[in-house]
């Protein structure tokens, strides 16, 4: 499914809230874990502030007294304080909480009890002053805090359901059992307390909702911009490829004819230096003279084969009109990119080879020369001056197992699993794109392979490649 469908098929399916089971994503539930201590920390903060200002401003402007207990003096002329400190403790507990290694589920059910319980403390001590009016104000604060914690909509119900439950049966019970003055609660109260629990749990729910489809989203970007990449670094590979052909298709026309005349002229002048040395009963010095040109005549017809051997190899290993798949020997393809291949400057490299016997494999030719030249260009570049670069080659079941190994620096356990990324690259700032293995990649698994790197730093890398063995 390409990322159009994807994409299609995902709006498709959404809906306001998130679906069941969304944080097994683990990007995301690491996501939803950091909002969560980041709102117990702000409920924390609530928690502590709100009484405190509340106490203050009281016994500041308006002159209260403190007290502990409730039949001291009158409501108006007191302020009970038990439970602001209650809250306050409470407060320290979410921050203390938000500062552990605790998973979401854990830190959303905390918060949750905390609010319930800071709840109860306000309601209690209103019940004991005879008048709740200004608890279901409290209440529905308290319950609009909750709205700072990700929580899903039935999460937000249940502390809802919770806190109305709690109001109704201390309203109910508490007064009498306590010895308290009854208190009146009409029904507008709680009416008033279930709206404000709907209204809480649906916007959690969207919100909710809306940071796992805003995650989603970023997924989805994100593997369309390494699309994006891949799909670039192999436009540019094709593009150098395509200019290779053209070079190769143009030093071929143009060596070719001279190369043809040197080589031909070369066996005409032999046959005739044994016409003449057959003619003539030569001396010392004139049989010494043709031995002089016979050597020289051997080396043009040797010099002359490399020229034509190079130019073979060039046209060899871009292939590029063979556009189609077709059975192909493995072990010509990578002489050929060895034979293209220059050795390094600076360096003594010697190039193992390490042939089994392999069938003929269907495949892109030019891709695969492609792969093996870019495995063996970044072994040489790995390595610092002298080492060696081990090519390995053996039938695995239906498929073949190509090994490109080198003696070089290795590669850091951490950046082992960003090789193949697009961009990624060990050399350098303007040194390496970070396209070659990246291409590789792309190319074996089209052909329905698998390349895996193994390495250790200091000792070298082995790359290996699988490809199927095909009809």
């Amino acid at each position: 499914m390409g990322l159009k469908e994807s994409a299609d098929r995902e709006v498709s399916v959404r809906s306001f809230t998130a679906p069941r089971g969304a944080e097994r994503d683990l990007t995301f539930r690491a996501a939803i874990l950091r909002l969560t201590r980041r709102s117990m920390f702000l409920v924390g903060m609530l928690g502590l502030a709100i009484p405190a200002v509340y106490v203050l401003s009281l016994l500041v402007f308006m002159d209260k007294q403190i007290s502990w207990k409730y039949d001291e003096f009158s409501s108006t002329a007191g302020l009970l304080i038990w439970d602001k400190l209650l809250i306050m403790l409470l407060g320290a507990a979410s921050l203390v909480l938000s500062l552990t290694r605790i998973g979401p589920k854990f830190g959303r059910l905390m918060v949750g009890l905390i609010i319930v319980l800071a709840c109860m403390a306000t309601l209690m001590d209103d019940l004991a002053r005879g008048d709740v009016s200004l608890t279901v104000a409290w209440l529905a604060l308290i319950l609009f805090v909750s709205l700072t914690v990700p929580y899903r909509l039935w999460h937000t119900l249940v502390i809802g359901a919770a806190v109305i439950g709690g109001f109704v049966l201390c309203v109910s019970y508490a007064s009498g059992i306590m010895g308290w003055p009854p208190s009146e609660a009409g029904p507008e109260f709680l009416i008033f307390l279930v709206l404000v629990t709907v209204a809480c749990s649906g916007i959690s729910g969207l919100l909710y909702g809306s940071l796992y489809y805003q995650h989603q989203a970023r997924r989805m970007l994100a593997a369309t911009n390494r699309e994006l990449l891949r799909t670039q670094a192999q436009l540019v590979q094709s593009a150098k490829m395509a200019s290779l052909g053209n070079l190769v298709a143009g030093i071929a026309h143009e060596i070719n004819t001279p190369l043809g005349a040197i080589h031909s002229n070369s066996n005409l002048a032999a046959r005739a230096l044994d016409k003449v040395a057959e003619a003539l009963d030569p001396g010392e010095e004139i049989h010494q003279s043709l031995r002089v040109l016979r050597d020289m005549n051997a080396v043009t017809q040797k010099a002359s084969g490399r020229i034509d051997t190079v130019i073979r190899a060039l046209r060899n290993f871009a292939r590029l009109d063979e556009a189609e798949r077709k059975r192909v020997d493995l072990h010509e393809g990578i002489e050929s990119a060895l034979t293209v291949l220059p050795q390094p400057a600076g360096k003594n490299i010697s190039v193992v080879r390490r042939f089994g016997e392999l069938p003929e494999v269907s495949c892109f030719p030019s891709q695969v020369n492609q792969v093996v030249m870019n495995l063996v260009l970044n072994s040489m570049e790995a390595i610092d001056s002298e080492g060696t670069v081990t090519i390995t080659t053996r039938r695995d079941g239906d498929g073949v197992v190509v090994d490109v190994a080198d003696t070089g620096c290795g590669i850091p356990p951490q950046d082992q699993q960003r090789v193949f990324d697009p961009g990624y690259t060990t050399k350098g700032v303007g040194v390496g794109t970070g396209l070659g293995l990246s291409i590789c990649h792309q190319i074996v698994e089209s052909h329905g392979g698998r390349i895996d790197l193994t390495s250790k730093p200091g000792e070298g890398t082995v790359v290996t490649v699988r490809l199927p063995i095909g009809h």
